[in-house]
C-alpha cells in the first residue's frame, strides 16, 4: 500500500486511479482497524462498479476494466456476449 500511495499525487489522479485508491484505502481500513484480513474484491466493486457492467480486477496490479453486459442501450456496436465464470480459488 505505501509504495502505491507514494507513487500517486491526489491532485493529478485520473478517475480510474481515484477508484483504485478508494478501494485500497477501504481494504486497509478493514485490515488495520477492523483486524479483518480481507482481500480487495469487495472494496473494488463498491468503489468502481457500475450498473450493467462486469468488473475485471487484477488483484496484483490493481488494474481493472469495465465490461459491458449484453443488452446495453449505450452502444449500437455488435458486442460479443461475455461469459461469466465464478470460481473459488481458496487463496488466503
Amino acid at each position: 500500500y505505501s509504495s502505491y500511495k507514494q507513487s500517486h499525487d491526489d491532485a493529478s489522479m485520473s478517475l480510474k486511479e481515484v477508484k483504485m485508491e478508494r478501494a485500497v484505502r477501504c481494504q486497509r481500513a478493514e485490515n488495520v482497524f477492523c483486524n479483518v484480513p480481507c482481500g480487495i474484491m469487495d472494496q473494488f466493486v463498491s468503489s468502481a462498479g457500475c450498473q450493467g457492467k462486469l468488473l475485471l480486477i487484477d488483484c496484483q496490479s490493481l488494474d481493472f476494466q469495465e465490461v459491458s453486459v449484453g443488452g446495453s442501450s449505450e452502444s449500437t456496436e455488435e458486442l460479443e456476449t461475455p461469459v461469466l465464470v465464478v470460481a473459488n480459488s481458496n487463496v488466503t
